[in-house]
């Protein structure tokens, strides 16, 4: 990954970008409200491959990523050969929420939580779709262990807190 893009290609790009982006959640959103018109997940494909494009050509590697598992998604919506739609459009409406932070982050390089958002998004866009994660966000970062499955940590940490909370005290474990 590079530290910091080219000042000339980001100067150059980012007010297309950001409208690019823009036009993207405007789709999905409206795509959203009305599911059964699939004529703006087509628009949201169109800005899709133009934004993988331009992340490629600045050889942002995170944001191109996101952008193809993005349009494989809303692909697989659309020739409904997904198993949960609607699960699909909640992955695709959450990734359109990680771009512009992403864009604005790059001006100044984009930092490790960025990268790592973005990328557990690639992860979740894969699952809803039935591919495997790529595990990128979470394995191939330094100091970041495996992919955890969130559902089981929120159920499991109040038994754990009470448990440690017993331990400290010196009572017996529940």
């Amino acid at each position: 990954m590079k530290s910091r893009v080219s000042d000339n290609a980001l100067n150059y790009l980012r007010d297309e970008l950001e409208v690019t982006v823009d036009r993207i959640q405007q789709s999905l959103e409206a795509y959203s409200e009305f599911t059964e018109d699939a004529s703006e997940l087509r628009v949201a494909n169109e800005y899709l491959d133009q934004l993988g494009g331009a992340f490629t050509m600045m050889a942002l590697e995170e944001g191109a990523q996101i952008a193809h598992e993005k349009r494989r998604v809303s692909e697989a919506i659309y020739d409904e050969s997904m198993e949960d739609i609607a699960l699909g459009r909640d992955a695709l409406l959450r990734a359109a929420l990680q771009l512009p932070p992403y864009l604005e982050a790059l001006s100044t390089g984009p930092r490790k939580a960025d990268v790592l958002n973005l990328l557990r998004c690639v992860d979740d866009l894969r699952q809803v779709r039935g591919a495997q994660p790529t595990g990128g966000g979470m394995a191939s970062h330094p100091g970041c262990g495996d992919t955890v499955d969130h559902v089981l940590v929120r159920r499991l940490r109040p038994s754990f807190q009470r448990a440690l909370t017993s331990v400290f005290r010196g009572q017996e474990v529940p």
